[in-house]
């Protein structure tokens, strides 16, 4: 049999196409009656704090009080895993969702996902009503708010049998034209929400903060969806003005954090690798000609006859010993594809080669390229040059790069790892965590 919640969702973009029109929302009753115009099997009414959706063939109304879940703290594995068992103990028929936690109360997140995993705990029908409390405020265009209230009558109807076919659907109806780039940015906040609370081990359980969650490439990504809206109705004025006045606060807040280095420029200092302050110092500086990059390296060395300096010879492991590692991604963005590795130890041995998506090619050497070593008694300083024409360049470019600089010291005992651009990983060639050169 054909699930109920299909058919009404055919029934209703039928409706739709009839009239020619995007349904007008302007009240919570306006979202009660239409909630109830897809719904064969529900009864959807307003309460004082938000929508109750119940079975119409309940045979009566629980007596019990319902069950209490919010759906942000419900997507954490430690917080589900209580309140699966919770849930299982208590039998309820009845629940009461509330979508978000302060701070995420905030910020628009479809969240129909976890209320799925939630239904699937108890046996099929014993739920009989829904209780959502909505946030405060005008929510009656929030996109995201309509579609969790639309899945959560669905799911109760019968079966939400697919969901993103639903909600693309759901957003063709409010967005029209503009629903691809809509659905990209519900994409990205489901993704970067559901991977967070997968990984999300801290003691307290609590969801991190949103700064946290939603990474530079999803906002970049949000917002060049936004940037393709065009015409926009009134639900998508309603997005575009709640993106800017909590998305892109999280957005400045990323490039203002992002290491950035200008030819010219004081030196700038090494952190430890994920962070925090190092044991030494260590800075990076360069400088621009017509013809050439010039970096200059200094590393800080208390234990100076301790250096391990072992390789002598072109592409030797120089990773191995003392050394620091130079990684350009010429013109590229937050995701590139290609760039040129430079590994230098104490001793002015030089590894190269053109860094692959997947893997570097040692192969490749630029033949042009100079190093010098100078040493002091508490430091070693490398200077490298590189012709332009190396990276396929006539000239200084315009555009950007994408860089990061690290420094392996084994000379304090154990292996230490510094970075001019901190990381979140244990691996060199993570392109979103580093930092920009610009050129003018």
């Amino acid at each position: 049999m054909i699930p109920r919640i299909i058919i009404c969702l055919v029934a209703f973009m039928s409706c739709l196409a009839v009239h020619g029109q995007t349904p007008s929302l302007q009240q919570p009753q306006d979202v009660a009656a239409w909630l109830q115009k897809s719904s064969a099997g529900c009864l959807v009414a307003l309460t004082e704090s938000g929508l109750r959706i119940s079975r119409r063939e309940a045979s009566k109304p629980s007596v019990r009080p319902p069950f209490s879940i919010v759906l942000t703290d419900a997507a954490m594995p430690a917080t589900y895993d209580r309140l699966s068992e919770a849930l299982r103990a208590a039998s309820p028929d009845a629940l009461e969702f509330t979508l978000a936690a302060p701070p995420w109360d905030k910020f628009s997140l479809p969240l129909d996902l976890t209320a799925q995993a939630i239904l699937k705990e108890l046996p099929e029908g014993q739920v009989n009503a829904i209780a959502v409390a909505l946030p405060p405020g005008h929510w009656e265009h929030d996109l995201a708010t309509l579609w969790n209230l639309r899945a959560l009558v669905a799911l109760l109807d019968g079966d939400l049998a697919d969901r993103r076919q639903a909600r693309h659907q759901f957003l063709q109806e409010f967005c029209g034209d503009n629903a691809a780039p809509i659905v990209e940015c519900f994409r990205e906040r489901e993704r970067c929400f559901m991977t967070a609370a997968a990984l999300t081990v801290l003691p307290n359980h609590s969801m991190p903060q949103p700064s946290a969650v939603f990474t530079l490439l999803a906002l970049e990504k949000m917002t060049a969806a936004m940037d393709n809206l065009h015409h926009p109705n009134a639900y998508v004025q309603a997005e575009i003005g709640r993106f800017q006045a909590a998305w892109s606060p999280i957005l400045q807040e990323h490039r203002a954090a992002i290491r950035q280095m200008v030819p010219g420029a004081p030196a700038a200092p090494f952190v430890a690798l994920h962070g925090g302050a190092p044991s030494v110092k260590s800075t990076v500086a360069l400088t621009v000609d017509a013809e050439r990059l010039w970096l200059r390296l200094e590393a800080e060395e208390p234990n100076m006859a301790e250096r391990k300096r072992n390789c002598t010879r072109r592409d030797d492991p120089v990773w191995e010993d003392d050394c620091f590692e130079i990684h350009l991604l010429c013109e590229g963005t937050d995701g590139p594809e290609e760039g040129y590795q430079f590994i230098v130890n104490s001793r002015g041995t030089l590894w190269d080669g053109h860094r692959l998506k997947t893997h570097a090619d040692d192969k490749w050497n630029a033949e042009g390229a100079h190093v010098e070593i100078t040493e002091t008694p508490s430091s070693w300083i490398v200077v490298i040059s590189m012709p332009w024409r190396e990276v396929g360049l006539s000239d200084p470019p315009a555009a950007p790069w994408r860089a990061n600089f690290y420094r392996t010291r084994f000379a304090g005992g154990a292996a230490e790892l510094m970075a001019w651009s901190p990381l979140r990983v244990n691996r060199y060639y993570f392109p979103k965590d580093f930092g920009w050169i610009k050129w003018q």
